[in-house]
């Protein structure tokens, strides 16, 4: 695990030995990935708001979305 390859955050196992390697573990609440790249989860992508309406993701570590007003 040196130097420290995971997401910050993320906590990193060592292979136990004669093995090598490493595993990282889960991306934090907010984000979405392998543990070692995580990436703001864009609560927006499925286009959850009405037809029209403006959509703004929260920024990771928070999760969801706000919609604007009705039309």
């Amino acid at each position: 695990c040196e130097p420290d390859p995971c997401f910050a955050g993320v906590t990193c196992t060592d292979a136990v030995a004669p093995a090598t390697g490493y595993t990282c573990g889960p991306c934090p609440t907010g984000y979405s990935g392998n543990g070692e790249t995580c990436v703001d989860t864009d609560g927006c992508a499925a286009n959850p708001c009405f037809a029209g309406v403006s959509c703004t993701d929260a920024v990771a570590p928070a999760t969801g979305y706000t919609c604007g007003p009705c039309p």
